[in-house]
C-alpha cells in the first residue's frame, strides 16, 4: 500500500470519527499528519515546517476579537444601524444578513464563525418580518462568500502568498480589487434573488416599523404605603336594661 492511499484511508477516517460526540477533528488530523510524515521518512523538523503559523495566529485573533464583539454589544449595535439605515423598507431589510456577513469576513472572521453568526440573525428576521427563510439563508451566505477575498481575509491572504510563490506579479491595489469583486458580485447576485423573492411573494411588499428604542431608565416604582398602626381604643360603657341612669 501506498502512502497516497494510506493518506487517503486515514482522512476518509478522519472524516467519519466526526460522527463521534466530543471528536476533535483538527488534533485529530494534527496528529495523522505527524503519523504519516514520519512514516514517509520526513523529519519532525520538516514536519513542523508544514504548519501554518501565521494562518493560526490569524485565525485565533480574529475568532477572539469577534468573540468579544459579539458579548459587548458591537453587533447588536450594528444591527440596530442598520434596520435605523433601511427606514422600514422590507427590500432593505432582507438585505441586512448580506451586509452583516460581508462585513464579518471582510474583517477576517472564518466562515464557519461567520455562519454561525449569521444564521440566527437571518432567521430573526425572517420570522419577525415575514420574510422566506431560504431567501434570508441565501442571502447571509451570499454575504459571507462576497468578503472572502478581502486583505484581512484568509483566503485573500492565502492568494497572496501563492501568487507571490509562484512568481506572479501583483499590483499594490490588487487586494482591494479582489474585495471590490466579491462584493460587486454579491451584490449582483443579491438583486436577482431579491427580484425572484419579491416576484413569489418572500418579501412582503411596502414598510414596517423597525423596532423603537428602549428606555435606559428603569419605570418608576410605586411608592409604599404606609404602614398603619393598630391602636385599641376602648369602647364607650353599655347601660343595661332597668339601670339607674
Amino acid at each position: 500500500m501506498t502512502l497516497a492511499t494510506l493518506s487517503i484511508i486515514v482522512l476518509a477516517g478522519l472524516l467519519a470519527a466526526t460522527l463521534i460526540p466530543g471528536f476533535d477533528l483538527g488534533l485529530g488530523a494534527l496528529a495523522a499528519a505527524f503519523l504519516l510524515g514520519l512514516a514517509a521518512g520526513v523529519t519532525e523538523n520538516d514536519v513542523t515546517a508544514f504548519f501554518p503559523a501565521d494562518f493560526f495566529v490569524l485565525i485565533v485573533g480574529v475568532t477572539a476579537l469577534f468573540a468579544v464583539a459579539q458579548h459587548n454589544g458591537t453587533l447588536d449595535w450594528l444591527l440596530d444601524l442598520l434596520l435605523r439605515l433601511a427606514g422600514g423598507r422590507l427590500v432593505l431589510i432582507a438585505l441586512a444578513p448580506f451586509a452583516i456577513g460581508a462585513v464579518l469576513t471582510a474583517a477576517g472572521t472564518l466562515p464557519a464563525a461567520a455562519t454561525a453568526i449569521v444564521s440566527p440573525i437571518a432567521l430573526g428576521f425572517a420570522a419577525r418580518y415575514r420574510i422566506s427563510p431560504m431567501l434570508a439563508a441565501v442571502l447571509g451566505v451570499t454575504g459571507i462568500i462576497s468578503g472572502l477575498l478581502s486583505p484581512l481575509a484568509v483566503y485573500g491572504v492565502t492568494a497572496r502568498e501563492l501568487s507571490g510563490k509562484l512568481g506572479i506579479g501583483l499590483p499594490g491595489s490588487a487586494p482591494v480589487t479582489f474585495l471590490a469583486g466579491g462584493l460587486l458580485a454579491g451584490l449582483v447576485v443579491c438583486a436577482g434573488v431579491l427580484a425572484v423573492g419579491r416576484w413569489k411573494g418572500g418579501i412582503p411588499r411596502g414598510r414596517t416599523s423597525t423596532p423603537a428604542e428602549t428606555p435606559t431608565t428603569p419605570p418608576s416604582l410605586p411608592r409604599k404605603r404606609r404602614a398603619h398602626r393598630l391602636r385599641w381604643r376602648p369602647s364607650p360603657p353599655r347601660l343595661l336594661p332597668g339601670a339607674a341612669r
